[in-house]
C-alpha cells in the first residue's frame, strides 16, 4: 500500500505540474484532491494500523480518481482503468476487489460516451474482465505460496509436527490467554532416553525413523487443541491448554503409558523421560519453559522411564535458557 501509494502520489504530482504549466487549473485541482486523498489513506493506515480497512478506502480512492480522469479526458482516461482493477487485489481481499473492479467495469461499459464504436466498448469490456480474471488468479496463487511458506517455516522437516518457532508463538499465545482469562496451561517436556545409543549403532536413518514414528504416535494419541513441537534433536515439547497441573500430569501419564516403550527398532525399545509444569501467574514463558526443563531433569537423574511434576524444591541452574537450546 505504501509503495503503490507513493508511486501514484508522485505520478500524479507530475500531472499537477504539467496542468499548471498549460493553465487547466481546474485538472490540476481535481489531480491535487486526488493526491491528498491517497496521502490521507496512507496517514490513516499507519495511524490505526488497519490495513484492510485502509485497503477499502484505497479502492474506493482509486475508482473515484479513475473515474473522474475518464470524466475530464474521456476515453483517454480509461487506460488508468486497468491499473486500477490490477491494484485493487493488492489492497483490499480478493471478494471486495472483485465486486469493487466489476463495479468500475460496468460503471465504464455503460458510458457511452467514451467510446467511438460498439466494437470499442465491447473491446474494454473483455479486456479489463480478463484483468480482473488474470488478477484474482495471481492473487490466488501468491496467497497459496505465502501460506505454504509460512506452513514450512513453522514446521520441522523430518517430523513433520511444529517447530521451535511455531512453539514459541504459541506459548506466547497461551501465555497471553492465562494473563487476560486466567485460562490454564501445562507444558510437557519430553526427552527419548538414551537415544544417542541408536544413532551411534545403527546409524542417523534409524535414529530419523525412530522420531518419525515417535512423533505420528504421539499426535494420534493428542487431541486437535493440543500443541507438540519438536524442541531439538530427541527433545519434544507438549503444550496443553486448558489444562491445570493435576489434569496436565494425568495426561502426560497417560501418554506414557501409551507411548513408552511402544516403539522397537532392532532391539531397542522407546521410552522417555518427562517434566510437567503448568502456568504461573506472571511467568513469561522462558520461565515456564525452564521449569519443565527442570522437572525432566529430576526425571533422567531418578531413574529416566518416567513422568514428573515441577515442585519447588528442583534446582534452578540446570541450563542457562531452555528455549534457546540449539536445534539438531
Amino acid at each position: 500500500m505504501t509503495l503503490f501509494g507513493c508511486l501514484l502520489m508522485v505520478v500524479i504530482s507530475g500531472f499537477i505540474i504539467f496542468r499548471l504549466l498549460i493553465g487547466d487549473y481546474y485538472e490540476a485541482f481535481i489531480n491535487t484532491c486526488i493526491v491528498l486523498s491517497l496521502a490521507i489513506v496512507m496517514l490513516y493506515a499507519f495511524r490505526q494500523s488497519d490495513s484492510n480497512r485502509a485497503g477499502i478506502l484505497f479502492i474506493f480512492v482509486n475508482m473515484t480518481a479513475c473515474v473522474a480522469t475518464t470524466a475530464m479526458f474521456g476515453s483517454t482516461g480509461l487506460f488508468w482503468a486497468y491499473l486500477v482493477l490490477w491494484v485493487n487485489f493488492l489492497m483490499a481481499r480478493k471478494r471486495i476487489a472483485f465486486f469493487a473492479n466489476l463495479a468500475l467495469i460496468l460503471g465504464l461499459f455503460f458510458t457511452e460516451s467514451l467510446y467511438d464504436t460498439q466494437l470499442e466498448s465491447i473491446t474494454f469490456l473483455v479486456t479489463s474482465l480478463l484483468i480482473t480474471v488474470f488478477s484474482l488468479v495471481f492473487v490466488e496463487r501468491l496467497q497459496h505460496q505465502q501460506e505454504e511458506l509460512e506452513r514450512l517455516a513453522m514446521q520441522d522437516p523430518l517430523t513433520k509436527i511444529g517447530n521451535r518457532r511455531m512453539m514459541q508463538h504459541e506459548i506466547a499465545h497461551v501465555v497471553a490467554l492465562f494473563r487476560r482469562n486466567e485460562q490454564p496451561a501445562t507444558l510437557v517436556l519430553i526427552d527419548l532416553d538414551h537415544f544417542k545409543k541408536v544413532n551411534d549403532q545403527q546409524g542417523h536413518e534409524a535414529g530419523d525413523e525412530i522420531l518419525r514414528q515417535f512423533a505420528d504416535l504421539m499426535r494420534s494419541n493428542i487431541r486437535q487443541a493440543d500443541g507438540f513441537y519438536r524442541y531439538g534433536g530427541e527433545e519434544f515439547v507438549l503444550l496443553l491448554p486448558d489444562h491445570d497441573e493435576a489434569s496436565g500430569l494425568g495426561v502426560a501419564q497417560m501418554m506414557h503409558q501409551r507411548v513408552s516403550g511402544k516403539i522397537e527398532q532392532n532391539g531397542w525399545v522407546l521410552r522417555f523421560s518427562a517434566g510437567v509444569a503448568a502456568l504461573k501467574p506472571e511467568e513469561s514463558p522462558e520461565a515456564w519453559l525452564m521449569r519443565a526443563d527442570q522437572a525432566l531433569y529430576q526425571a533422567k537423574q531418578t531413574g529416566r522411564n518416567r513422568v514428573i511434576v515441577w515442585d519447588n524444591n528442583m534446582s534452578t541452574g540446570r541450563r542457562e535458557l531452555a528455549v534457546d537450546q540449539p536445534v539438531d
